[in-house]
């Protein structure tokens, strides 16, 4: 059995360009001018969790064709074999 984490995976989803003035902030600076600031990848939050566990399942599917067993949930996943041999005898 193994388990993964998959830490920051978020920031390789990148934002739609076009889209990016609507998801940034503004905070004024140490001389008090405004500084504006837009998200060029996704930030991570529980809706962007859901779509990324989405993302993934392309590769579940496939695992799961391979007969390995594998799930995935946010950003973690779990995969396990009968035997050490059979996992690594299918090329994990």
């Amino acid at each position: 059995m193994i388990k993964f984490d998959l830490t920051s995976a978020y920031h390789f989803m990148d934002i739609y360009r076009a889209q990016t003035p609507y998801l940034g902030f503004a905070r004024p600076n140490d001389s008090g001018e405004m500084c504006y600031y837009k998200f060029l990848v996704v930030l991570f939050g529980l809706s962007i969790a859901y779509i990324f566990t989405k993302l993934c399942r392309p590769l579940i599917s496939k695992w799961r064709s391979e007969g390995k067993l594998a799930s995935i949930f946010l950003d973690n996943g779990l995969s396990c074999s009968k035997s050490h041999e059979i996992y690594f005898q299918n090329g994990a």
